[in-house]
């Protein structure tokens, strides 16, 4: 099931590719930054419309290339926009890729009011052919030997994580050896399988679109992780060495950072949860601690699955604060739930995310005292 893995990093690039498409093509750039002064509710509602729908076509992408080339997967996938709302001018629009590319053309023009040259734009990337010798990668030698039954998988999908720091198009000065606070380079396009019956995640794909710019140019990076029967397999490196950094929400609550600032822990803090946790995975941190009920499973489903294959884990925070339980999350709970209520799929419990288990024991010494 080789190709399957494959085939996740691909659409994560085709995703990647939407969202860079957004800021680089100037009639795109021009929708997704505009700035409606006037009174007219119309002038004010366009704006978001088309940053829902950057969200959305990316999700529906990775929905319908994984649907068509794997069937099993069809009502399997799920992410966090819902593809039905109303434009400016009232209509009740379905957001679909179709198969054939003018309908396509045609479906994403009414959405956006008429913006044919707009919605030819973002059809021609969600058509594009993506070479998978050319995506960014620590490592891209899959072997064909890899064993998945897709009956029992589930899939979230977070299609632009941290859509602010999108929007603000901020560029971050640091080095890829350091942490980005905010900026472009904080956005995540996050892609997780999980079985269905245990709960448990098996795959993952991060892809972030901003990785580096250079030559007036994006270029993506693509983290991807899989176990499954015994095999275990990822892009990156495990990292051993320890740099006693905690990343935190910058709206955690002051007696968790205090714990933590008092046992010599540095704390940082930067957007999004999916690069949160991708700087757990890298290694420029130890762990990501959040007490707050804030995330979802499509923020954690795809990093979960890399940070498993590299011998770590994500666990609820307040058990193992209140009962030491390293309950570990789960995301079959409520996945065929058909209710625009997304809190159903919230981590309430919050989540601490590592990569070492002597972390997670010092963690839990100092938080649950």
């Amino acid at each position: 099931m080789a190709n399957f893995l494959k085939s996740l990093i691909i659409v994560s690039e085709k995703a990647a590719n939407i969202a860079r498409a957004c800021r680089s093509e100037k009639e795109l750039f021009e929708l997704l930054i505009e700035e409606k002064k006037g009174a007219e509710g119309n002038e004010k509602r366009f704006f978001q419309d088309f940053k829902t729908l950057a969200d959305v076509l990316v999700q529906e992408t990775v929905r319908h290339d994984l649907e068509k080339e794997f069937p099993s997967l069809c009502g399997n996938i799920r992410g966090e926009e819902s593809n039905t709302f109303s434009n400016t001018l009232n209509k009740t629009i379905t957001v679909e890729v179709k198969d054939d590319h003018q309908e396509t053309v045609d479906l994403l023009s009414t959405v956006l009011d008429g913006h044919t040259r707009a919605a030819e734009l973002l059809t021609n990337e969600v058509y594009k052919n993506v070479c998978f010798e050319s995506i960014n990668s620590n490592k891209l030698d899959i072997p064909d030997d890899i064993e998945l039954n897709l009956d029992n998988v589930g899939i979230w999908i977070d299609p632009i994580d941290s859509t602010s720091e999108y929007i603000n198009g901020y560029i971050s000065s640091s080095s890829h050896t350091e942490i980005h606070r905010k900026g472009l380079q904080c956005v995540t396009v996050l892609i997780g399988c999980f079985n269905k019956i245990t709960g448990l995640p098996i795959a993952g794909v991060i892809n972030q679109p901003f990785y580096n710019f250079e030559n007036n140019r994006w270029q993506g990076k693509c983290f991807w992780g899989i176990q499954t029967n015994g095999q275990v397999l990822t892009s990156e490196e495990i990292v051993t060495d320890l740099t006693n950094n905690i990343v935190l929400s910058r709206i955690e609550k002051e007696n968790v950072q205090e714990k933590l600032r008092e046992n010599g822990f540095n704390l940082l803090k930067t957007a999004g949860a999916g690069y949160k946790i991708l700087t757990v995975v890298c290694g420029l941190v130890d762990a990501y601690v959040i007490s707050l009920d804030t995330i979802f499973n499509w923020d954690t489903c795809a990093p979960h699955a890399i940070l498993q294959a590299l011998g770590g884990n994500i666990i609820e925070f307040e058990s193992m604060v209140i009962n030491k339980n390293k309950n570990i999350l789960k995301y079959n709970e409520n996945f065929d739930t058909k209710t625009k209520d997304i809190q159903v799929w919230k981590h309430s419990l919050g989540v601490i995310a590592y990569r070492n288990n002597d972390v997670l024991e010092k963690l839990i010494n100092v938080l649950s005292n």
